[in-house]
């Protein structure tokens, strides 16, 4: 866990990713303890940041080594198979074949058999590779 001052209230939260918005601006994407939800930080107005000892077990998959420039998001809510919604990330995978991409509540880089792109004829792509979470 990690504890900071952000608009001069104290803060404690679960990390998850650091990436760049759209806007330009390096967000420090986090689980808020106190708010109970997953919040978007800029990582110029947060100040005091410490590493704390308490531990957590991950809501999501951590990605705090790169630097992307896809627009960051908080995790969105998605349906599952069975028609509940369900919370967290959505996984994006792209045919390698055809170019189409599918969202996945999971990280299962699987695809079911789909037509090309251009809607002539069936692709062979069964294996798709990792594109980005939203």
């Amino acid at each position: 866990m990690i504890e900071f001052s952000y608009h001069g209230v104290l803060r404690s939260a679960e990390p998850y990713s650091l990436r760049r918005a759209a806007t330009g601006n390096l967000l420090l994407h986090a689980w808020e303890e106190a708010a109970g939800h997953v919040k978007a930080f800029k990582v110029g107005e947060i100040s005091g940041l410490t590493v704390t000892e308490r531990s957590f077990v991950p809501k999501y998959s951590i990605k705090l080594n790169a630097i992307t420039s896809a627009p960051a998001r908080a995790p969105r809510r998605a349906s599952s198979s069975s028609g509940r919604a369900s919370f967290g990330l959505t996984y994006v995978f792209q045919c390698p074949y055809c170019q189409t991409t599918f969202r996945r509540t999971s990280n299962d880089p699987g695809l079911r058999p789909h037509k090309r792109k251009d809607g002539y004829g069936d692709c062979s792509g069964r294996r798709g590779y990792f594109v980005r979470t939203e």
